[in-house]
């Protein structure tokens, strides 16, 4: 009874007739079968997985609408092709002289209708003499029969000249509307391909967007085990001082060359058990004005969880040492808090934006051998936070504190 339903039983594909695992049966179709048909988004037609390849390079070339030579261009250049300036160019001379040669004929026409004018005035002119003299000879044509004759003429020679120019204005109309239909289909082709690609882009978004949702949980899960690990762990300091052992300090300074992982961040300590929550952020290829060239140490105040207990903006002096580890020299620097700056004030996120020493030693004079700052491809990075000014929330309340 289970046979039927197992996902690793073998089944028949009914495209290619292989033998595949019902599991992986829709990888197959949608990847890897050879007469799975695939839909061409250019010509819509049903192509197999097999002959794909055959028919993009059979339509990799296309015959550009706009150009009067009947040029042919790559696919993928199509876009940028079919922009430029000077098919517009083109369909706008071809209009512009359409426009020109009807505004030509109107004025030949407006000339020709003077023209008649003014000859049937002077027939008018002659018929009124003709009736003045009393009659008429043997020899003169009836003064009517000659002005239809006349009239006759005109209307002939005029229709053929409107025949004629009628001729050229229906090819030149029939030319921009070939023209026309051309632009057309190449817009409508180009707006379905602006339509699918907004489609793919529309599901990869929807897929970040889902990502970023599931990063975001994880990202609160991490924390929220950081903290009940930091809780747990005996080595947390609640006093001020904190020495970090920075191990496989090369191997993290050549990932920060090439881009990853260009800074790591200490394990949180605390100012007193119900103080302050601090860390340090260390660049191992440096940051800043120091990026290549020094190692650059910073301080993060981070959220805690009896901030409302502190007093902000943090104001603490924090001094650096690196230890010399052949009882040298130590690396020291120090400063001061900005009080208008944010990194000081009270955290709304995890953590504020780091401050510190950019500049703090030469990378050059660290690695240096025999001069005792790095030693078995390890640095320690002592930070001391200031705490002798700081009121303790568990200390016990003194003589001046109000009664409940």
């Amino acid at each position: 009874s289970h046979f039927p339903i197992c996902e690793f039983r073998m089944a028949t594909c009914a495209a290619c007739g292989s033998e595949v695992k019902m599991n992986e049966m829709e990888r197959h179709l949608r990847d890897v079968c050879p007469k799975a048909q695939l839909q061409c988004s250019d010509c819509g037609n049903l192509i197999t997985r097999e002959d794909w390849e055959q028919h993009q390079v059979s339509h990799r070339s296309v015959l550009c609408p706009a150009c009067p030579s009947g040029t042919t261009v790559d696919r993928e250049a199509f876009h940028d092709h079919f922009n430029r300036e000077r098919h517009s160019t083109y369909v706008f001379h071809a209009l512009h002289s359409s426009s020109t040669e009807i505004q030509r004929v109107a004025t030949e026409l407006a000339l020709i209708k003077d023209d008649i004018l003014a000859r049937v005035q002077l027939l008018d002119e002659k018929i009124v003499a003709i009736n003045a003299g009393g009659g008429s000879s043997s020899g003169v044509l009836n003064p009517d029969q000659r002005v239809r004759q006349l009239f006759e003429q005109m209307s002939k020679s005029l229709n053929d000249r409107v025949d004629t120019k009628t001729g050229t204005f229906e090819g030149i109309a029939n030319t921009l509307h070939r023209e026309l239909d051309k632009v057309i289909s190449a817009i409508e082709k180009l707006e379905n391909h602006r339509r699918n690609m907004k489609d793919v882009v529309d599901s990869s978004a929807q897929r970040i967007n889902a990502l970023e949702q599931t990063l975001r949980v994880r990202e609160s899960k991490i924390i929220e085990l950081e903290q009940k690990l930091m809780d747990n762990n005996p080595l947390v300091s609640y006093n001020g001082v904190f020495i970090w052992k920075f191990t496989d300090f090369l191997r993290k300074q050549q990932e920060a060359q090439q881009g990853r992982n260009v800074s790591h961040y200490s394990t949180p300590f605390f100012t007193s058990r119900f103080g302050y929550k601090m860390c340090a952020r260390l660049y191992p290829n440096g940051d800043g004005m120091g990026k290549g060239t020094h190692l650059s140490v910073f301080f993060v105040v981070m959220k805690g969880e009896y901030d409302a207990l502190q007093e902000w903006p943090f104001k603490q002096r924090v001094t650096f040492c690196l230890l010399n580890q052949e009882r040298g020299s130590h690396v020291v620097d120090s400063f001061r808090p900005d009080p208008t700056s944010s990194s000081f004030r009270r955290p709304q996120n995890n953590m504020n934006i780091a401050s510190g020493c950019p500049l703090f030693v030469r990378l050059d004079a660290l690695v240096s051998p025999g001069n005792g700052l790095l030693k078995d491809d390890t640095v320690f990075l002592k930070i001391i936070v200031d705490s002798t000014d700081i009121r303790d929330p568990s200390s016990p309340l003194d003589s001046t504190a109000a009664k409940a």
